[in-house]
């Protein structure tokens, strides 16, 4: 473990066989974020990414949850002197903002491994992950509008594009929880398996993509994410111009050796 947890203990961070685990730990308020956990995690997943050894990173929570969003027991930062809307936006600025931006633009893949309910900002986190693996019984949803407000993680920005406008709106209107098993089908998850089966599950998706070449994983992160909303001859040049910087790799000459000797390629992200 690194020294993370002894400045923010309600975040842990782990680092092994190339998987960067960062789990929150409030368990007893199913890992909701007061300001500590907030700035934990920013510093937890800014350690992780200067790690070179890091291939994944593997976000979780402790006690059967993922995370129940914000903590409104620590909404007080409204009250006292000053414009409340001033203050809103600064908290949402610094202590959220900066989480989701951090999990879209980390160098390696992202997964949300969520044994439990995954709600409100909670959600968005899991949305902006590369990869989400789910028990069956996870509770998940943008439950905003439950209390007044609307997804502030990039909820309308990433919930449409996996799957689609028309439900991802009405699922924000209504503010409804749904189990994985639920939406499985929706495009919105990459394993749902049984509680028991969660971590082996996820364990193999990790292993198997810290075992792949880095630089091209993190191009084909890019090139997807570019192609939503470019053209079919920009998504073609995008994909010849990243092919070159792969053909012109180390990683590429490993590939091909390892192939004609019929073993595991070793990538070394170069």
């Amino acid at each position: 473990m690194t020294d993370i947890h002894g400045a923010f203990p309600d975040v842990r961070l782990q680092i092994d066989a190339g998987i960067a685990r960062i789990t929150l730990d409030r368990p007893g308020v199913r890992n909701a974020l007061r300001a500590q956990t907030t700035r934990g995690l920013i510093a937890a997943l800014s350690e992780a990414a200067r790690h070179p050894e890091v291939r994944v990173l593997w976000l979780t929570g402790e006690g059967g949850s993922f995370c129940a969003g914000a903590d409104l027991a620590d909404a007080g930062f409204l009250a006292g002197d000053g414009d409340p809307r001033d203050k809103a936006r600064a908290r949402i600025d610094e202590d959220f903002h900066p989480i989701v931006r951090a999990l879209h633009d980390f160098p390696r893949p992202t997964m949300a491994v969520i044994p439990g309910s995954a709600v409100g900002f909670g959600f968005d986190m899991a949305l902006a992950c590369d990869a989400r693996v789910a028990a069956a019984d996870a509770k998940l949803g943008p439950i905003f509008a439950h209390i007044g407000l609307v997804p502030d993680g990039g909820g309308t920005y990433t919930l449409p594009r996996l799957i689609g406008p028309t439900r991802a709106l009405e699922w924000i209107m209504t503010a409804q929880t749904r189990t994985a098993a639920e939406v499985e089908s929706w495009g919105l998850l990459n394993r749902v398996v049984p509680a028991a089966e969660l971590e082996s599950t996820a364990a193999a998706l990790a292993a198997r993509l810290a075992a792949g070449p880095p630089l091209a994983l993190a191009a084909a992160r890019r090139l997807v994410r570019e192609a939503q909303s470019s053209t079919f001859e920009a998504a073609l040049t995008a994909e010849r111009e990243a092919q070159v910087d792969m053909l012109t790799s180390r990683d590429f000459g490993e590939g091909v050796a390892a192939w004609f000797e019929r073993r595991a390629p070793r990538f070394e992200g170069r």
